[in-house]
C-alpha cells in the first residue's frame, strides 16, 4: 500500500479518538500535538491501527520508545502491509 493511501486511514483514525473532525493526518504532525495528547491516546492509536490495517506493530514497538509523528507510523505501517 502506498503511503498516500495510508494517511487517509490515519485521518479517520485521528479524528474518532481525538475527537475533532478537523484534524487531518500529514507526515509532519506528532503525536504530541494532538488533541488530548497523552500516552494512553498513544496506545489506543496504535491498537486502532492495528485493527484498521490488520498488522501487529505494539509487540514490535516494545523497547523502542515512542514514535514521534506520522511519517514514522505511516512508513511502519507500509512495511507490514
Amino acid at each position: 500500500m502506498w503511503l498516500n493511501n495510508i494517511y487517509p486511514k490515519l485521518t479517520k483514525i485521528l479524528r474518532e479518538l481525538c475527537r475533532d473532525d478537523t484534524l487531518v493526518a500529514t507526515p509532519e504532525l506528532k503525536f504530541v500535538d494532538l488533541p488530548g495528547w497523552r500516552p494512553m491516546l498513544y496506545a489506543r492509536i496504535m491498537g486502532r491501527v492495528e485493527e484498521e490495517f490488520d498488522i501487529d506493530i505494539i509487540t514490535e514497538m516494545e523497547g523502542r520508545g515512542f514514535m514521534t509523528n506520522l511519517s514514522q507510523l505511516a512508513r511502519l505501517i507500509e512495511s507490514k502491509l
